[in-house]
């Protein structure tokens, strides 16, 4: 007889909740105290991404794109092309919020 898996892991839902819980854990523990995010600019947008912000998102894309990976792994499901997936709405995402750091939309 061939073993179920439990839906605790086979979930999308259920994978929501412990993504969830992990964020609020690291949170919670200190583990990372500010989140990276795009300061304001004028002419060059790259003037709102200094280098220390850059290495900051770096680390943040690395961080939940592994964190959510690792639930697609689990459930058997493809992770290339999720990755792919996720490293689009993460820099369309960027894109978005250093748009809206012009000094003409605060």
């Amino acid at each position: 007889m061939a073993k179920e898996r439990s839906s605790l892991l086979t979930s999308e839902d259920w994978w929501a909740v412990w993504f969830g819980l992990t964020l609020i854990a690291v949170a919670t523990v200190r583990l990372v105290t500010e989140i990276p995010k795009p300061g304001t600019w004028t002419v060059n947008p790259f003037d709102g991404l200094p280098v220390s912000v850059l290495l900051g998102l770096v680390a943040l894309f690395v961080g939940l794109g592994l964190l959510t990976a690792s639930g697609f792994r689990v459930m058997g499901l493809p992770v290339v092309p999720y990755l792919r997936g996720f490293a689009v709405v993460f820099l369309l995402a960027l894109l978005a919020k250093l748009t809206g750091q012009h000094t003409m939309l605060k």
